[in-house]
């Protein structure tokens, strides 16, 4: 027996070959490993068709299996209408009202409608003449439209509208590329891609499931559109790494390869210390490269400062570009117009690589914790203002301008070429000005100090000393405000307690503390 049906009233056009079930508490109509659950139903033979032609009036259910090894459960609800119709070699499905399909335990989908596109394909054919199974059915589009809810293993979330493509999966090494739904989202952070989950927001998501020969499809490509959120998915311990935008495309998500691809008005990536924002934004695994090709802004923790001074507590630094920004796993470069700010500092110039102190994989899990900034270059003209604060007060204000500067955080060594100039106003104790001279104000002393140079700066961070190197001239002296500045070229020469100062090489080096600052010593050659 191939087929049977339960119901208080039942009608069957021989002519036509339809059978009309109903009942009140609902029936229950089965064909072959297939079976429906309804209040109604209405079936009709097709020739050549296993499904045939279905009506069903809900609350319903419909369950068949999908052959695979093991073979996979379909089933699906609804509260309002469902349909199956043959069409060519296809089945297409349709279910209204709080729809639902269940397929094993690769996922399930819930929306008002939707739409399910079957291909019908022979199976093996069985040499028993009472064997019924003589077809097999496998997805191969579906639409869902309203308040849709999608759950797999490596995607779930909500979208207005959803659209999913499934096709016979191929081997690694004859898959370069899917190309099914163009560019591509990855794993950012480790572990194999396969086994990562994401969750998702959007207005409009399309899917493309790989379907293997055995075990359940696997997401290849997505394409979420529309005020998109795109988490990975992560323990309570570690925060989600988050992409927002109005597009976020992922190709070959199942590969090592894959390539995030993330538009929007405007595009970030975000954890909770990291942040990159721009108008596009690009991840490519296989080239373990971050790319911006345009304007954007990065914020992220540092534990010292833009003159690569140790910081008593990890402090965020917002960088902000004009032209592009590439990072390929060790080392950020910065393009065109770029500034980095901190609390209480600022540096300009026109291109920044900023080198990490290991090479981030995006194929592998990373601690964050363990990244930290191990130098810094600075090229095309480098401009770098600092306020000291100490409490609520400020004690000192610096500004070094020089054509390039490089900083090795680890060796605290520093190194600037060309011409430039170093101006510092300050908190200063009596002695700095003199120990037989009067101070200018007993409530705060303010010392000014400008070095020209021409050829360049090197010295040592850690051990706080600074070569200024050829054509040297530096002037030294009290002022009353921290906008007031001493002139080289008055004709008069140097006032009062101002020191002028020239010379081949001027060494600076801060000694011990007195009274909580630190003395400068010069040393002129």
């Amino acid at each position: 027996v191939s087929g049977f049906a339960r119901g208080e009233f039942f009608k069957y056009d021989v002519t036509n070959r339809v059978l009309e079930l109903s009942a009140q508490n609902g029936v229950t109509l089965t064909y072959q490993d297939s079976q429906i659950e309804a209040a109604r139903v209405r079936y009709k033979e097709v020739d050549g068709n296993r499904l045939g032609q279905v009506w069903a009036t809900g609350p319903g259910q419909f369950q068949t299996t999908v052959p695979g090894k093991p073979p996979q459960k379909l089933i699906s609800t609804w509260q309002g209408n469902l349909t199956v119709e043959p069409h060519g070699d296809k089945q297409i499905m349709s279910l209204t009202g709080k729809a639902r399909v269940q397929y094993g335990n690769s996922g399930s989908l819930d929306g008002e409608e939707i739409r399910l596109w079957l291909l019908e394909h022979q199976r093996d054919v069985d040499p028993r003449p009472d064997s019924p199974q003589d077809a097999d059915y496998s997805p191969l589009y579906l639409l869902a439209q309203g308040n849709v809810d999608v759950h797999s293993p490596q995607l779930s979330g909500k979208t207005k509208k959803l659209e999913a493509w499934f096709e016979a999966a191929v081997t690694a090494a004859t898959n370069p590329s899917s190309g099914g739904l163009g560019s591509t989202l990855t794993n950012a952070g480790g572990g194999s891609s396969a086994s990562k989950r994401y969750q998702f927001q959007g207005d409009q998501v399309q899917l493309l499931f790989g379907m293997p020969p055995s075990g359940p499809p696997h997401l290849k490509d997505a394409n979420i559109s529309g005020t998109v959120r795109l988490a990975e998915a992560t323990t309570a311990a570690r925060a989600p790494l988050v992409l927002t935008g109005q597009q976020v495309l992922l190709q070959r998500a199942n590969a090592d390869n894959s390539v995030v691809s993330i538009t929007g008005a405007p595009a970030q990536v975000a954890a909770t210390d990291f942040s990159i924002t721009a108008a596009a934004i690009q991840l490519d695994k296989r080239t373990n490269e971050l790319l911006i090709d345009g304007a954007g802004t990065m914020s992220l923790p540092v534990d010292r400062d833009l003159n690569g001074n140790k910081l008593s507590a990890p402090q965020p630094v917002d960088i902000s570009w004009q032209g592009s920004m590439n990072f390929d796993g060790l080392t950020v470069h910065f393009d065109r117009d770029v500034i980095a700010k901190t609390r209480h500092q600022q540096l300009r110039t026109s291109r920044l690589a900023v080198r990490l102190n290991q090479k981030i994989s995006f194929l592998q899990r990373v601690d964050r914790q363990d990244i930290a900034v191990a130098g810094m270059d600075c090229t095309g003209g480098v401009t770098i203002d600092s306020t000291t604060i100490e409490g609520e007060r400020q004690t000192a204000v610096d500004r070094l301008q020089i054509d390039n500067l490089s900083v090795d955080q680890t060796t605290g060594r520093i190194q600037a070429d060309g011409a430039g100039w170093l101006s510092s106003i300050r908190e200063s104790t009596t002695d700095e000005i003199g120990a037989n001279l009067e101070p200018v104000d007993r409530n705060q002393q303010l010392v000014y100090m400008r070095t020209e140079f021409q050829h360049g700066i090197s010295g040592n961070l850690n051990e706080r000393e600074v070569v200024f190197n050829e054509q040297v001239r530096c002037i030294y002296g009290p002022v009353d405000q921290w906008t007031d500045e001493l002139n080289f070229n008055r004709p008069e020469g140097p006032q009062g307690r101002e020191i002028l100062l020239t010379c081949r090489r001027l060494s600076l080096r801060q000694m011990g503390e007195i009274r909580g600052r630190r003395n400068i010593e010069l040393e002129a050659v």
